[in-house]
């Protein structure tokens, strides 16, 4: 596979016709563009070497904090919420994130917004206002962001690292900031940090574009070569993060799900100097085996573990495994079974054959990347180039250039208890310390020594066997075809299977994605049932995993998942041994195994059904936003079936009872399948034969299928509140306002509309009136109606103070709308639109997307797009006033989800509005309707 190892500096590489070319501005700002005329859209992100390990003890949090205020306005552009207004405007949108050692901005826009949106970013970075009107209510902004992460189990886990590490090393202060570790920090101290760490020196641009290489080198230097050069030097940290005593700490730390996991952590040395042989992450694949003889496998089969996960991050190196009921009891052995694994790793080393399988893998994956610009692409880019030389950092990320067993054997070794520590998380209640700004309630002992001793001297498992040759690693990436966008095609075939498939080679790029979906009255809107099918796919993926495991390492991936009447085997990647691939997973003679049985232990079936109990009942924790998404979704689709209404039957189900149900479902199914990307149609047709052949089937016509498919409730015209109380901290609103029923003309209409309010809406609620970090304005037509949506999270308001803010300012949007809308901002936000929809994606899972949601949603209808993009061009700005005026009093029909947390002192409803106590009931009133069917017919 031939491919560059090298990029020469100054020079310009080619990659699946993307050019990259690098420079360096005077300001010593090191820069990359890529250009390619396909990109859909213009997109950039500069990175710069300043982060939350740099905030001063006294003011925690202030590297976050100014990447918030670096949004509200600049001497040149002072207004607050221009910037993001001109991107939304123009179908663009932006983000930032704050990191321990650097912050990134990103932001993406059409073509011909490009120059003026770089305007206005690259002044973020010469001249940030950071108002003091607004030093006050950004601190509110990042305090709502802190408590909505509060009880984040992924954020208090790693809040936990920080804390476990020495008090010493900056990587153990409190990252994000609150009111209270900010209060202090005015504007001054916020420039100071700005002025201080912000250094053009430090910073790496990302610009890609269809715009050509030397026009994106122009843009580059007219608009970020005035950033100030302080010429600061690269912030170095001590590689040590752990306080190394004579014996490792164990730490038990209580979660607020009910979860049970042992984490493993070690030190590691800093392994960027290691960038051509990457021993971390070899280290990372071979520990975190799935297969035959692996690590996990030996847990899976001792009953104490129901997944592995290994994870290589900023110095450290971590072992998860997820423990089974039994598994709590038997720590001791699992340390004991890691450390045999790293001993036979000691032993073994770093074959020739682990190393050329992902040389291969990643050599095949940089040339074929997806000619996509994106702002989380341009991100990816800039953070990366931070730490590799810009010349030649895809090289130095992807690439594998040197096999080492030295370099892997020097990683390797410090997988030892010198430098370990070891945490189980669970639910269980725990006394000791209180970490402050979490609330994390955790204790610390020392392991035994007697552990200790037996660890360092664990000998090797004989269950345990080194990695085999991988046989699905690609050995053919040619295309089917010439470079080309076949038309998507519709076929009946063998009379219960409907057909949809669109070859795709436009984009170069040698994968392709089957899905087959087995269709059947089984489920019956029946919750037990419901539960069965959701059981028996996560059963199906157990029992497929260890034999699995080499093809997700090549490039491929398969699923096994369930819906509210179907049950799908996916397969996706590299297109080879896609077909090969899917006919196993629908029937394997060499390993006795097919589609419609499903063959687990008791014990694991157990362990599987202990797992996903935990799962259901943590729902009750996610954040209330997804809590009243949930809900509305489950409202809208007839077939939905609520997770509390299956809960309950947990207990009693039993092994036999999902093996039944498989049987059942697939004695009589309709079959959807849908191929897309580098594959011919027919290359599905032979895993339905077989289907046929083997499991003896009979089918359902697609007559029978409207019967029992998913439907949509049609909302009704009134005024409707539905009202919870959850034990999440936040509250939350969602609100749907109806407009019509669903047509493509009216879908046209609020779209435009839902463009025009998204951007002030924000600004109003969120940054004026602070009321929560999650707030959103939007078009909805995806629950059969055409109308708005507001969605606030807020850990400050009320539920019902969050509805009637929003309430009333987005009627007061509408009705400026009316009187102050120009014709320019319509065609502008029309062409934004239009160039979203009518460029097609340069990622071949978006085409895909984009492939299913027509051959699904709109039932074949292939149009659909064209007809929509057909509508939008016929808007004008008389024509949208005239719509607001007749179509958008709001009041014919509104629904209303108040979430209210367990800090809420309020449980009211909007007045005049009608309060839903069971959406059962209420809902059985409602017409059932399938309006998307009707898109064929529309002109």
């Amino acid at each position: 596979m031939p491919f560059r190892n090298r990029f020469p500096a100054k020079e310009v590489n080619v990659f699946n016709g993307m050019k990259f070319d690098t420079f360096t501005l005077g300001n010593e700002l090191q820069v990359l563009t890529v250009s390619d005329p396909r990109f859909v859209k213009s997109s950039a992100a500069l990175a710069v070497m300043a982060g939350s390990m740099q905030n001063p003890d006294d003011h925690l949090g202030l590297a976050h904090f100014l990447e918030h205020m670096l949004f509200l306005g600049t001497e040149d552009y002072p207004g607050v919420g221009e910037y993001e207004d001109f991107l939304n405007k123009n179908g663009g949108g932006h983000n930032a994130y704050t990191s321990i050692d650097h912050t990134n901005y990103f932001f993406d826009v059409v073509d011909s917004g490009f120059e003026d949106s770089l305007k206005r970013f690259s002044r973020f970075f010469v001249c940030p206002t950071f108002d003091e009107k607004y030093v006050d209510r950004e601190k509110n902004a990042v305090h709502s962001e802190h408590e909505k992460n509060r009880q984040d189990d992924g954020r208090r886990e790693y809040r936990f690292l920080q804390m476990i590490t020495d008090p010493k090393h900056p990587f153990s202060k409190f990252a994000t900031g609150d009111k209270n570790t900010l209060s202090q920090a005015n504007r001054d101290i916020v420039m100071d940090f700005y002025k201080t760490k912000y250094s053009s020196n430090l910073m790496r641009l990302v610009l890609m574009s269809a715009l050509p290489s030397e026009q994106l080198k122009t843009l580059a230097k007219n608009h970020f070569s005035d950033i100030p050069n302080l010429q600061i030097d690269k912030p170095q940290f001590d590689d040590q993060l752990f306080v190394h005593g004579d014996t490792p700490l164990f730490h038990e730390v209580e979660t607020v799900r009910d979860k049970d996991f042992l984490k493993i952590s070690f030190d590691m040395p800093d392994d960027l100097p290691y960038w051509d042989s990457k021993p971390t992450q070899f280290l990372a694949q071979l520990l975190g085996e799935e297969g035959e003889g692996s690590l996990l496998s030996f847990l899976k089969r001792k009953g104490w573990a129901v997944g592995l996960e290994t994870s290589t991050w900023w110095r450290m190196f971590h072992i998860k495994v997820q423990l089974t009921k039994e598994g709590k009891k038997q720590r001791d052995p699992i340390l004991k079974a890691v450390f045999s694994y790293i001993e036979l790793l000691k032993k073994e080393g770093l074959k020739d054959y682990i190393f050329n399988e992902r040389q291969i893998l990643s050599a095949l994956d940089l040339k074929n990347m997806e000619p996509k610009s994106s702002m989380s692409r341009a991100s990816h880019f800039s953070a990366s180039m931070l730490y590799y030389p810009v010349d030649e950092f895809l090289s130095h990320h992807y690439l594998y250039h040197k096999h080492s067993p030295d370099d892997f054997s020097l990683f390797l070794n410090k997988l030892t208890t010198k430098n370990l520590q070891v945490s189980y998380f669970s639910k269980s209640k725990c006394e000791g310390q209180v970490e402050p700004y979490y609330g994390i309630n955790y204790s610390s002992s020392e392991l035994s020594k007697e552990l200790v001793e037996a660890l360092d001297s664990v000998p090797v498992y004989p269950d345990f066997k080194y990695p085999e040759v991988n046989p699905y690693i690609p050995t053919n990436t040619e295309l089917v075809a010439p470079p080309s966008l076949g038309a998507a095609t519709d076929e009946l075939y063998k009379d219960y299977s409907r057909l949809f498939a669109q070859q795709d080679t436009e984009l170069e790029i040698p994968r392709a994605s089957i899905s087959l979906s087995f269709i059947s009255d089984a489920i019956e809107r029946d919750p037990q049932n419901y539960l069965l099918a959701k059981l028996f796919a996560r059963m199906k993926r157990e029992e497929l995993n260890e034999w699995g495991y080499p093809v997700s390492s090549a490039g491929l991936n398969f699923n096994i998942s369930h819906g509210y009447n179907t049950i799908t085997v996916d397969v996706n990647g590299y297109s080879q041994h896609l077909s090969d691939l899917l006919k196993n997973l629908i029937y394997d003679e060499q390993n006795a195994r097919s589609i419609a049985q499903v063959n687990v232990s008791e014990e694991t079936f157990l362990d599987l059904k202990r797992k996903m109990k935990k799962s259901l009942q943590n729902k009750d924790h996610d954040a209330a936003y997804q809590q009243i998404l949930y809900e509305s979704g489950n409202l809208f689709s007839t077939a939905a079936i609520h997770y509390k209404d299956y809960l309950p039957f947990i207990e009693k189900v039993t092994l036999e009872q999902v093996k039944d149900f498989a049987k059942k479902f697939f004695q009589k199914v309709a079959i959807r399948s849908f191929t897309y990307g580098n594959i011919d149609g027919a290359a599905v047709k032979p895993a339905i034969d077989l289907f046929f052949s083997k499991i003896k089937a009979s089918g359902f016509t697609e007559s029978d299928v409207e019967a029992f498919e998913n439907k949509f409730l049609e909302m009704p015209n009134k005024k409707m509140a539905a009202p919870m109380s959850g034990s999440n901290n936040n509250n939350a609103q969602l609100t749907f306002y109806k407009v019509s029923d669903w047509s493509i003309r009216d879908q046209a209409y609020v779209d435009v509309i839902g463009r025009l309010i998204e951007q002030p809406f924000f600004t109003e609620l969120r940054t004026h009136q602070q009321l929560g970090y999650v707030v959103a304005g939007f078009p909805t037509s995806s629950h059969a109606f055409c109308g708005l949506g507001t969605l606030i999270q807020s850990d400050t308001h009320e539920a019902l103070d969050c509805f009637q803010r929003s309430d009333q300012f987005l009627h007061q949007v509408l009705k400026d709308l009316k009187t102050q809308l120009k014709s320019d901002d319509v065609e502008a936000v029309k062409a934004s639109i239009i160039n979203d929809i009518s460029q097609s994606p340069n990622s071949l899972g978006e085409r895909q997307s984009r492939f299913t949601m027509m051959a699904g949603t709109y039932h074949g209808d292939f149009h659909f797009l064209d007809k929509l993009v057909s509508e939008i061009k016929k808007i004008t700005e008389k024509s949208l006033k005239s719509f607001i005026e007749e179509a958008m009093a709001l009041d014919r029909g509104t629904l209303v989800f108040l979430y209210n947390g367990s800090q809420s002192k309020s449980q009211g409803i909007p007045e005049g509005f009608e309060k839903i106590d069971s959406f059962q009931e209420f809902t059985a009133q409602w017409p059932r309707i399938q309006p998307y069917k009707k898109s064929k017919t529309m002109v």
